[in-house]
């Protein structure tokens, strides 16, 4: 998204290397298109390719970490539950 002359300089640079590396459905939209696309979106310009999707990088991140943060928690456990399986049998065997 550009907002300024200098954002829409690097907006166009994109553009044109979506085109050389041959992203299908890539084009630079104006305010009134992108209103149809996002009425909430306040900006000169954008890059818009129906094919794909972004989001905030800050919620990405947060949801990455939640699932990492449980991925982590669901291991931990297993590891404890092994342990005390282990530690049982070799109890019971003595």
């Amino acid at each position: 998204m550009a907002v300024n002359a200098e954002q829409v300089g690097r907006l166009d640079n994109l553009h044109d290397r979506g085109i050389k590396n041959e992203v299908p459905d890539l084009k630079v939209v104006g305010p009134d298109e992108i209103r149809d696309i996002e009425p909430n979106c306040v900006v000169n310009m954008m890059l818009y390719c129906s094919l794909t999707s972004s989001s905030s990088g800050r919620y990405a991140t947060s949801a990455w970490m939640t699932s990492t943060h449980q991925l982590i928690s669901c291991v931990r456990k297993l590891a404890r539950d092994a342990i005390s399986r282990l530690y049982y049998r070799a109890h019971r065997a003595t």
